[in-house]
């Protein structure tokens, strides 16, 4: 009896486990809002595979339509559309350059006669040229020349199908039996090819079968090998072969979790939602890193913010385990949300995105930093709390911390460097430290810190016991105090900045002997107020108003204050002459007594005043000088006048 109890307990523990984590490096996932919902699919394909087919043959392979086959595979229809994945071979062309390099992917267009048809026009394929996870930038390039290869008719490529880049399924097995070898598969109704080699099995179901996404890691006539155990033998499963990856189910985190070093998740530009929140325990490599792209229309492009991937949701937070790295994405909750929507691992590094957190909830934060994290080009905003938190070392640059309660707060005894950011627009406090820097150190080396034109909160807010903070080439507009120390301190260093619009400029701070009082003069920044405002559903109303200037989408209200309403930032989604309608609705009161401020314009390009006045200027003991502006963004001189660019998109 006890014995058929254990055998009944361990035949339910099979059915609803889940694998993780067991997968190759090289595996490549696929993400795309339009695939078949609940992330059914496959997802991925190992580039690395060590089992590859390696008797590709084209015709006409310099050209831009080469028609390929194969002694040991038949194409047919069933790979119109997937991606033929050349990874080696002498003429072959594995890499941008029509090098040796880690493999290129040419697009199937059509099949015949056991062939098939692939788009290899300049630019069409995408491939991994060598290097690292991490700079997908160099690593993930187009061709630079027609063709499969460099001679007309090679043979002996290396091949592989990736079916994983289709929003549905390669191919759906209703009836995956698992052999005496349990990392065997075999099915009556789907029988097992080659051109499965490599690619992600996802087991949706079955009894007695491990639930979860396994490659393929060979076949041999109709028997798929995979990487482990599949469940009990005789097991029927249901599974999927290829096809992206949806989100916004109960297996979101379970899915991110299959990721291991070197894995790169990318996501095609699209509305996605996370369906639970993602909790990541499995690290990636030192240096290998996990890493999760978006992109615009080809694996590698550079996405702005405007035409990526978006991932928003009701209610989520996205928690990053060491040395997984994010690029260009925006990521937001909503209104409802509360808890912190990015916190970022050890060794992490997040570049363009756009992280929003609009909970209504007090205290709360878009970014939390992790040890030794790279926050680059980044823009942040969280309503009620702050843009980003830092209780650990690590490097800020170039990045949009705007419109929060706080820009950036320091809880922790830390070595930051935050460099050419623009901090603006924000309630309290532009930077605050709340836990004393006394043995690390707090430098802001190019940074335009903005409160507003009236006069807002504080620049640089220390607490007492905080020394080694270093304010260089910086400016420090429109706060009531500009930077505020709580003891009366030498052991900080100022210089090379501009101090102006404040109340106050400095309390128990001495300004730099080269630093400024002088104007910015901002290219175009302005602000936009008013006080007898009245409120309706999400519609703010200002009789004999001007919203003209308020561009949707980029602008934010601050509504300071006003009967019936909850005061705190709110996004502006449209606007006419005398409304604007907000993201989220501040209460309906029909009292005319609603104070509100708008920043517009948002160009803090600088004038003449500030040309070349920062450090270094002359350089000591040698000939050359540098001439570099103040403040995060450097002015363009040409023909036809100076205009203001910024690094921060």
């Amino acid at each position: 009896m006890m014995r058929r109890l254990l055998r009944a307990l361990i035949l339910v523990l099979l059915t609803t486990t889940q694998a993780f984590a067991t997968l190759a490096a090289g595996t490549v996932w696929e993400l795309n809002a339009s695939a078949t919902a609940s992330n059914v699919n496959g997802g991925g394909f190992n580039t690395q595979n060590a089992n590859f087919l390696t008797d590709l043959a084209c015709t006409s392979a310099t050209g831009t339509a080469p028609v390929c086959t194969s002694a040991s595979f038949n194409f047919v229809a069933r790979q119109n559309n997937t991606w033929l994945f050349i990874r080696s071979g002498t003429n072959w062309n594995t890499s941008g350059a029509g090098t040796a390099g880690g493999g290129c992917y040419f697009q199937i267009t059509s099949t015949a006669a056991n062939a098939a048809t692939v788009n290899a026009a300049v630019g069409a394929a995408r491939c991994l040229s060598t290097g690292t996870a991490v700079n997908l930038e160099v690593r993930w390039v187009t061709n630079t020349s027609a063709g499969t290869a460099s001679v007309a008719s090679p043979t002996g490529g290396t091949f592989g199908v990736d079916y994983s880049q289709g929003t549905a399924a390669g191919v759906i097995v209703t009836d995956g039996v698992v052999g005496a070898v349990t990392t065997e598969l075999t099915s009556a109704l789907t029988p097992v090819d080659l051109s499965w080699v490599g690619n992600i099995l996802h087991t949706n179901s079955g009894a007695t079968c491990t639930t979860g996404w396994f490659e393929i890691v060979s076949v041999s006539g109709t028997t798929a090998t995979v990487d482990r155990s599949l469940g009990t033998a005789t097991a029927v499963c249901a599974q999927r072969l290829g096809g992206a990856m949806s989100l916004n189910s109960t297996l979101d985190d379970d899915f991110f979790e299959s990721g291991v070093a070197g894995n790169i998740f990318w996501l095609k530009a699209g509305a996605f939602t996370f369906g639970e929140t993602v909790t990541l325990a499995a690290a990636g490599g030192t240096q290998n890193p996990i890493v999760v792209a978006g992109y615009q229309t080809a694996r590698g492009d550079k996405p702005t913010i405007a035409n990526g991937p978006t991932i928003a949701t009701v209610t989520f937070s996205f928690v990053l385990a060491a040395n997984w790295n994010l690029y260009n994405l925006d990521i937001s909750n909503s209104s409802t949300s509360t808890g912190d929507v990015l916190t970022l691992g050890t060794n992490s590094a997040i570049r363009n995105l756009k992280v929003k957190n609009r909970s209504t909830t007090a205290a709360q934060d878009a970014i939390i930093t992790g040890a030794a994290a790279l926050i680059f080009n980044t823009e942040a905003i969280s309503y009620r709390g702050r843009a980003i938190q830092s209780a650990l070392s690590l490097f800020i640059s170039g990045c949009y911390l705007h419109d929060s309660d706080i820009g950036i707060r320091i809880s922790a005894n830390v070595n930051l460097v935050i460099s050419n950011c623009i901090i603006a627009s924000n309630v309290t406090d532009a930077a605050i430290v709340t836990t004393a820097v006394s043995t690390g150190y707090l430098s802001f080396q190019n940074v335009t810190l903005y409160g507003t034109e009236a006069k807002q909160g504080v620049g640089i807010d220390l607490v007492t016991g905080t020394r080694n903070v270093h304010l260089i080439n910086s400016i420090i507009y429109g706060f009531v105090t500009g930077v505020t120390h709580a003891d009366v301190q030498t052991a900080s260093f100022d210089d090379y900045n501009t101090y102006n619009n404040n109340t106050t400029n400095a309390t128990n701070w001495v300004l730099g002997k080269s630093s400024l009082t002088t104007a910015p003069a901002f290219t175009s920044v302005a602000q936009l107020t008013g006080a007898t405002a009245t409120t309706s559903g999400s519609v703010l109303t200002q009789g004999g108003g001007d919203f003209s200037t308020v561009v949707d989408g980029q602008d934010y209200l601050y509504l300071v204050s006003g009967t019936g309403i909850t005061a705190g930032m709110y996004g502006i989604t449209a606007h006419t002459a005398t409304t604007v309608t907000l993201d989220i609705a501040p209460g309906t009161d029909a009292t005319a007594d609603k104070v509100w401020r708008i920043t517009t314009g948002r160009n803090w390009g600088v004038g003449t005043a500030m040309k070349a006045a920062g450090f270094p200027g002359l350089f000591s003991g040698a000939v050359s000088t540098g001439y570099t502006d103040i403040g995060a963004v450097q002015r363009i001189e040409g023909a036809g006048g100076q205009r203001a660019t910024g690094f921060v998109q």
